[in-house]
């Protein structure tokens, strides 16, 4: 089964059960920094999860403000084990 996945004005055809991640590495060339984070219809999304519906997908990037502070919250953690 298909869904239809809205980043910006383009929308774009995926098999149900698409990783974030994938959807993100396909928009990539369109963000002048690295993908990081996602927003489905509106909520803060990690990239590892999927996507099983039709949705609205917006990308946070290191140059955003959350997505700086989602990198340096995870190096935080990484650096603490």
């Amino acid at each position: 089964m298909k869904i239809t996945i809205t980043v910006g004005n383009t929308n774009a055809e995926y098999d149900t059960g698409i990783v974030l991640l994938k959807v993100a590495e396909d928009f990539q060339h369109e963000y002048r920094y690295p993908i990081v984070l996602g927003k489905v219809d509106g909520k803060l999304t990690e990239l590892f999860r999927t996507l099983n519906a039709d949705a609205e997908v917006e990308f946070l990037t290191t140059g955003d403000k959350i997505g700086n502070q989602t990198i340096i919250r995870s190096m935080n953690m990484l650096f603490k084990l």
